[in-house]
């Protein structure tokens, strides 16, 4: 046991931030090689717009990419592997267990805080960028909250599926949370993702005039945009370096966040509380 911790490194919060900035220049130049799209979206933009990197808070990066190239993105992890110490990981084929995909690095071993609640299947064991597929999205109001709803529903269903029995933050959420945790386990959590993904993917990217994240829709009607506003994409500043975003920003931004320009309460400062090891001969 000592010598196994001998060989590990704990990462200061910097070089997780370095690590992950190197990882998504790698998966920018992956997708570039490959003709697909991908973007900074949610924190990730946040954090670009008004800090100009990392959120200070934030330990972590999001992008996005069309569904059309996503599933292009899946298809060469089968058939052109990125490489090196990477791998893909995506929800679609079971080697993950939410309905979107990651970029891990193997070379490196993920603690959260929270994982007490959480199946060990459904804990990432490694650094990660989360993947988003961008979907197309209804045109009108009323039947985008529609939508909403049932994808939180099944994003909601997804997340009891990931959950353990007999876990909760009080007595009364542990038995709250019973059944839809019987429930889901029942279903399966690779049934959940698969119909997520279905549902999340109903309106064709190609063809639609709104488009957004719907497979991990946090923030509800708000993660819609225009289409014909995103693009062409943009450059904006993150870390000291130019990554591409929507055109759209602002009213995206806005959306999903409200005045974002302001920093939030201090109470809502969360970060996800993560601890990485990585070899101790490993450059950063």
């Amino acid at each position: 046991m000592l010598k196994k911790m001998q060989e590990k490194k704990q990462l200061t919060q910097q070089e997780i931030r370095t690590r992950l900035v190197q990882m998504l220049d790698d998966l920018l130049a992956y997708c570039n090689k490959h003709g697909l799209t991908c973007f900074l979206v949610g924190g990730t933009l946040l954090g670009a717009i008004r800090h100009k990197g990392f959120i200070p808070w934030d330990d972590d990066i999001d992008v996005g990419i069309p569904r059309d190239d996503y599933e292009k993105l899946r298809e060469l992890a089968r058939t052109e592997p990125i490489g090196g110490h990477y791998a893909f990981a995506f929800g679609d084929d079971g080697s993950y267990s939410s309905p979107y995909g990651q970029m891990i690095d193997l070379d490196t071993r993920l603690r959260r805080a929270s994982t007490e609640y959480l199946l060990e299947s459904a804990v990432t064991a490694h650094l990660y960028i989360d993947i988003f597929p961008v979907d197309g999205y209804p045109d009108t109001a009323e039947e985008t909250k529609r939508f909403i709803r049932r994808v939180t529903f099944l994003r909601k269903a997804v997340k009891y599926s990931r959950s353990k029995f007999g876990r909760g933050t009080s007595g009364f959420r542990t038995i709250l949370k019973f059944f839809p945790v019987f429930v889901t386990h029942l279903l399966g959590n690779r049934f959940l993702v698969r119909r997520m993904v279905r549902e999340a993917s109903k309106y064709p990217y190609e063809s639609a005039n709104y488009i957004g994240i719907s497979a991990n829709a946090l923030y509800g009607v708000g993660e819609r945009y225009r289409k014909d506003e995103a693009f062409p994409l943009i450059e904006v500043p993150f870390e000291r370096k130019q990554y591409p975003a929507v055109a759209c920003y602002d009213g995206y931004l806005t959306g999903i966040y409200g005045n974002y320009m302001e920093l939030p309460p201090e109470e809502k400062r969360k970060s996800h509380h993560i601890q990485v090891y990585c070899k101790a001969n490993t450059k950063q």
